[in-house]
């Protein structure tokens, strides 16, 4: 019973995650491009913003100094795999999403190219952290991919 809740908890997450990325590139078109905000004033903006949360998150609902302490033992290498991960995961992808959206009218189609992404994480979960691939998701990764097709052509 145990795994049930916990199994619906996630349903319900990522239900609540689907909703949210799909308000994402309408409240970003609306606020951003409608207003002619630039990407930069944008990117300070949203990560200041960013940052004073998850700042007010860490006092409030942690043990702050754990985070400071974790934070002062991370070593150059990985400290060097966090600003490699920013940089391209967070920096570049915010470039090529700001200028694909400035760019397209058709925000339905590039929100459906780009939900792509769900695919490319079950082949590298597989490949790189060796998970096992059921037949739910081998039929679910199916009709996705046949999903996006349809809707892009």
């Amino acid at each position: 019973m145990i795994s049930f809740n916990i199994e619906f908890e996630i349903l319900l997450i990522a239900i609540s995650l689907s909703i949210i990325y799909g308000l994402t590139p309408i409240t970003y078109k609306l606020l951003v491009l409608n207003n002619n905000i630039s990407f930069e004033s944008y990117l300070l903006l949203s990560t200041t913003i960013l940052f004073i949360c998850t700042l007010f998150y860490s006092l409030i609902f942690n043990d702050h100094s754990r985070v400071f302490t974790e934070i002062s033992k991370i070593n150059v290498w990985i400290l060097l795999l966090f600003i490699i991960n920013v940089f391209i995961l967070t920096f570049i992808s915010q470039m090529l999403y700001h200028y694909a959206l400035k760019n397209t009218s058709k925000i339905s189609i590039f929100t459906i190219i780009t939900g792509f992404y769900p695919l490319i994480t079950i082949i590298l979960s597989i490949l790189v952290l060796k998970e096992k691939l059921s037949l739910k998701i081998f039929i679910g990764f199916l009709i996705a991919l046949i999903g996006i097709i349809v809707m892009t052509y």
